[in-house]
């Protein structure tokens, strides 16, 4: 008894599905490594925006011989300073 090329209907939709599914399992993995590398580089432009902002003030400072203008952003500070 030989089996023709196609096989059995139903084992062809089972391995359709079971084909389809790991494709969407795939592509929701990768939505979301995106999404990780998304959130990844806005944070970094905005610690790179800060950094510049500091950079800029200090130079700014120097230029007209103050320290004064430097924002004071130490951690401890920000959270000791209340209303």
């Amino acid at each position: 008894m030989s089996r023709n090329k196609q096989g059995d209907p139903d084992e062809a939709r089972a391995r359709a599905e079971a084909k389809f599914r790991k494709q969407e399992q795939r592509q929701h993995e990768a939505d979301k490594v995106w999404a990780e590398k998304a959130a990844t580089d806005k944070a970094a432009d905005a610690r790179r925006a800060h950094l510049k902002e500091q950079r800029l003030a200090k130079e700014a400072a120097e230029q007209n011989g103050t320290e004064e203008a430097l924002p004071s952003t130490s951690k401890r500070q920000r959270g000791t300073q209340g209303p």
